[in-house]
């Protein structure tokens, strides 16, 4: 028991109330988001790739993480489609690029839905469209792979080299 008694019956409450002049926060901003994120769908798909997350076992495409080897070689300027499943509701990240998701499950986005990201969650299957911009080298190469540490630890991650 977390109290027993009269342990808080000469307890002072502190209630606040505004007063005066219209608080700042009443009012609804008028926010609007420029963003360039929907052109990415005008544009040429380099090509398309599958990565299977199995979070059970911290697998991607049955592989664990293995430093020394290279799974993604990307150009830098293009534009790839990764499709996503995933075992169980999991953060997926790219260091290096950014990406737009073009659909989750079998909803498709609107333009207007559609904003520059480094993680998504992956429920069942997501795609989304990366852009890489940035080069990567042999010794600082990027990863790409699970968000969650744990899974991380177990191996759930691969290396992409962006040239």
């Amino acid at each position: 028991m977390l109290f027993s008694g009269d342990e808080l019956a000469n307890n002072t409450v502190l209630e606040l109330r505004a007063q005066g002049q219209l608080s700042a926060f009443n009012k609804q901003p008028n926010l609007t988001f420029e963003t360039d994120a929907p052109a990415i769908l005008q544009q040429a798909v380099a090509q398309t790739r599958e990565f299977n997350i199995d979070v059970t076992n911290g697998l991607i495409n049955q592989r664990r993480f293995d430093p020394r080897k290279v799974d993604v070689m990307a150009r830098k300027g293009t534009i790839e489609r990764w499709i996503l499943n995933a075992s169980l509701p999991v953060g997926f990240t790219i260091q290096g690029a950014k990406f737009v998701v073009e659909s989750q499950g079998e909803h498709q986005l609107q333009a207007e839905e559609l904003a520059w990201k480094d993680t998504v969650w992956v429920k069942n299957k997501t795609q989304i469209l990366v852009k890489f911009d940035q080069a990567s080298s042999g010794n600082y190469p990027f990863l790409f792979g699970v968000s969650n540490l744990m899974l991380e630890d177990m191996g759930c991650l691969g290396v992409l080299m962006v040239q």
